[in-house]
């Protein structure tokens, strides 16, 4: 067992140097040693390992072993989630949080965004069913799910997914409501509804002024100026139009 837990110290270090290939190798060596020295599989170390491997599979883009890998996170994570009556433990929440957004970010790299799609759905389920519905995982996996509707040009779902985000981000994590928010108003501003996502936008801006929140801020600035960019080329349109339509008048009369 000390065999395994060095392999694990070497990972880490392979890890820190950005050896990501030699860091799996020697993550999974540990596994393995463990495994051999009579630990379970749902042990709460090998499955942190098991997380490690996905993340560093991905980045490496060994598509199979990192979808193997997160699979097996979330398998275990949830299951003891499920069984635990009391207080859930937050840091098993915080690996199936990270092992369900690992892969459904690996689903959209390998350019499956509908297995995404159904992978986020189901942690948004169990999310609501199991940990409630004031988790703050909720809001952050109902705008990933979002995002990938948005890439398939599904902005109508995308919407409705990011005004749900909204809403339980309000009651659960006040931080992350300005970001949901920036999100909806982009949205709304695609689907033509261009005065209600400046409006919101304004609203973003004061709350990122109040919680100082500077990166919201600068992006919220940024998509303003693209508003306002496309409002002033519609407006242009829009007079070339009815310039157009008076000329042919003029020429008819």
């Amino acid at each position: 067992i000390k065999i395994a837990y060095l392999m694990d110290h070497l990972g880490n270090i392979a890890l820190q140097l950005e050896c990501y290939a030699e860091a799996v190798r020697l993550y999974l060596a540990t596994i393995n040693g463990m495994a051999l020295n009579g630990i379970e599989r749902n042990n709460r170390s090998i499955t942190e390992l098991w997380l490690k491997v996905g993340q560093l599979s991905a980045i490496l883009e060994d598509f199979r072993v990192a979808e193997l890998s997160f699979m097996h996170c979330v398998e275990v994570t949830t299951a003891e989630l499920e069984q635990t009556k009391e207080k859930k433990n937050s840091d098993v929440i915080a690996l199936a949080g990270l092992s369900y957004e690992g892969l459904g970010k690996l689903y959209v790299a390998m350019g499956h965004p509908q297995n995404a799609i159904h992978m986020y759905q189901h942690a948004i389920k169990f999310a609501q069913t199991v940990l409630g519905e004031h988790d703050t995982h909720l809001p952050v996996l109902l705008c990933d799910v979002a995002t990938v509707y948005e890439s398939m040009g599904r902005i109508e779902e995308a919407f409705e997914s990011t005004d749900r985000a909204e809403s339980f981000a309000k009651k659960s994590t006040p931080l992350y409501y300005q970001r949901v928010s920036c999100h909806k108003a982009r949205l709304l501003a695609k689907l033509g509804h261009l005065v209600e996502a400046k409006t919101l936008y304004m609203e973003v801006i004061d709350l990122c002024t109040a919680r100082r929140d500077y990166e919201t801020l600068n992006e919220v600035k940024t998509n303003m100026k693209l508003l306002e960019d496309f409002e002033n080329k519609a407006s242009s349109i829009q007079e070339e139009e009815t310039s157009s339509i008076q000329e042919e008048e003029t020429s008819s009369g």
